[in-house]
């Protein structure tokens, strides 16, 4: 079963705005493909970082993923449905051994990738608790929690955020605002966003920026004290 208390260890790397390593961090198809893809990341690093270990294959139990105690509590799962999302996932972090009829374990592995990014600057990834994300209906949602999370104002540009958050480019400049103000005020970390924008050399750059709630904090920098070679 996966923890309500689960938290996974996000590469500092992945909250630089246009990084290709945070284009790797959300690739999914849908919102509850990413929870358990995050999900097992966390659960691999919890065994891994507790065992002192640095064993990159981990097998978890598909059984009572529903359990009211478990992470997906709020979710009714069945084991075919979620051998479906399993086997559907190619995300960078990690790869999944397909899923077979007759098997109630998923044995997956951490990517040399995902290791490699956590080391780049490790003192400065962040722990994430799942359980934050669990509410969140959609990837951009959870992209703008991250975000807000990670820095104490988090700032972007107008067409950053159209790419990051991916509106629609056929949408009128003040349509395309709004639907970036209502994916940054759903997030539940965050003050209410600010646009403005700021003139040089007769070129004006329009910027949003969203504070983080001064009460809130992800978990200190993550430790790590095994052998990362």
């Amino acid at each position: 079963m996966l923890t309500k208390n689960l938290f996974i260890p996000i590469p500092s790397i992945c909250f630089k705005n246009k990084n290709e390593a945070q284009r790797k961090l959300y690739q999914a198809n849908n919102p509850l493909e990413l929870k358990f893809v995050f999900a097992l990341i966390a659960h691999a690093m919890m065994l891994r970082t507790v065992a002192k270990s640095n064993e990159l294959s981990f097998k978890l139990s598909l059984k009572n993923l529903s359990s009211k105690k478990g992470l997906f509590g709020s979710k009714k799962l069945s084991l075919s449905a979620v051998k479906m999302l399993l086997n559907n996932i190619d995300h960078s972090y990690i790869k999944i051994k397909k899923l077979t009829c007759g098997v109630d374990e998923v044995e997956y592995f951490l990517t040399e990738e995902y290791i490699k990014d956590l080391f780049k600057k490790a003192t400065h990834n962040k722990n994430v608790t799942l359980s934050e994300l669990m509410g969140y209906k959609n990837i951009s949602a959870m992209k703008a929690h991250l975000q807000i999370g990670y820095f104490e104002c988090y700032k972007i540009s107008f067409y950053g955020a159209v790419d990051f958050f991916n509106i629609s480019k056929e949408m009128s400049h003040s349509n395309q605002l709004v639907a970036i103000k209502r994916i940054l005020n759903s997030a539940k970390n965050g003050k209410k966003p600010v646009y403005y924008g700021e003139t040089y050399d007769k070129k004006t750059r329009y910027t949003i920026e969203t504070p983080r709630l001064d009460d809130y904090q992800f978990y200190d920098d993550l430790k790590i004290d095994f052998d990362d070679e």
